[in-house]
């Protein structure tokens, strides 16, 4: 199995085990069996540029996100669940979101959850939030269903079950496309269908879909986000003006966050924090380092050690 990707189970351990491996794969959760009987489940999950795809079946549980378990992960990300067999439901802002097979619902890591499924089988997409925030907050979608019906989750869908067949075998370059068509693709199926392809909204989705196929590029300028949209640069950064920052400080965050995700995660500790300060982009370790900490709070190396801490 290639080195961007990672399976686990069970395996025996019951509930317990699977507490583990859905914490580590998302974020802090707590599982609860549904029915008795021995607890099976298993995931199998593949880094594909700015998303992780994960293919998750298990017995029927609830899992649930609190206030306390948030606390101990900062990182900011929705996860988007389709089923493939069963069904299950979504909580969260006080809705309550019916999930069939084929059909889309998006919640986000930083608030409140639980979730309540049959025995499934389903894909998930993990994304950090920066890419969807302002499109689910366009049409008020967290915790709503999207149906299977409409034709974008039915592209979503084929897409992504061909994807999780051929991800294995997929070189580096070709993981990164592949998660950026993905992310386009969940990008429009959570637009409103009224958003032309001109719009603000349109034009800064097909920003931040080439900002996260573009991070290792250390010439990532504004000047060259103002050419890929067809807009001057004083436009752009009329446009950022909603995200809460200018755009060259949207591309450093961005940069930083896959920094964050790299250094969290058991796959890249053969890379030094200077090697992955390139692979996203940032050429000056000093810099790296000074940005890492403004944002975090810690410095890279404090945050590799502290991730491979055991969890309390």
């Amino acid at each position: 199995m290639s080195r961007s990707s990672k399976s686990a189970s069970t395996d025996g351990g019951g509930l317990e085990a699977w507490r583990q491996i859905i914490s580590e794969s998302f974020v802090p959760l707590e599982a609860r069996q549904l029915k008795a009987g021995d607890f099976f489940g298993e995931v199998l999950q593949h880094s594909l540029g700015p998303i992780l795809l994960t293919h998750l079946s298990a017995n029927a549980s609830s899992v649930h996100r609190t206030p306390r378990l948030i606390k101990m992960s900062s990182e900011e990300l929705f996860l988007v669940t389709m089923h493939a067999e069963g069904s299950g439901q979504v909580q969260q802002d006080g809705r309550l979101a019916t999930q069939h097979i084929g059909d889309l619902v998006a919640y986000d890591t930083t608030r409140p959850y639980k979730l309540v499924f049959d025995n499934h089988r389903m894909i998930i997409l993990q994304v950090p939030a920066a890419h969807l925030r302002r499109v689910l907050a366009m049409g008020d979608q967290v915790a709503r269903t999207i149906s299977a019906q409409e034709p974008a989750a039915r592209i979503l869908r084929a897409f992504l079950s061909e994807l999780l067949k051929v991800a294995p075998d997929l070189d580096d370059d070709q993981r990164v496309h592949f998660g950026v068509t993905a992310l386009e693709l969940l990008i429009t199926a959570f637009s409103p269908s009224a958003t032309s392809a001109t719009s603000p909204e349109a034009v800064l989705a097909k920003i931040h879909s080439y900002i996260a196929g573009h991070l290792t590029d250390p010439d990532l300028t504004v000047s060259r986000l103002a050419e890929v949209a067809g807009v001057s640069t004083r436009h752009l950064s009329r446009l950022f003006t909603t995200q809460g920052m200018p755009p060259g400080q949207y591309v450093l965050d961005a940069r930083l966050d896959g920094a964050r995700r790299m250094l969290a995660d058991p796959r890249y500790d053969n890379l030094t924090v200077a090697a992955i300060g390139h692979r996203v982009g940032v050429l000056d370790p000093t810099v790296f380092g000074r940005a890492f900490r403004r944002k975090f709070g810690v410095s890279p190396s404090e945050l590799r050690l502290s991730s491979r801490s055991p969890r309390c």
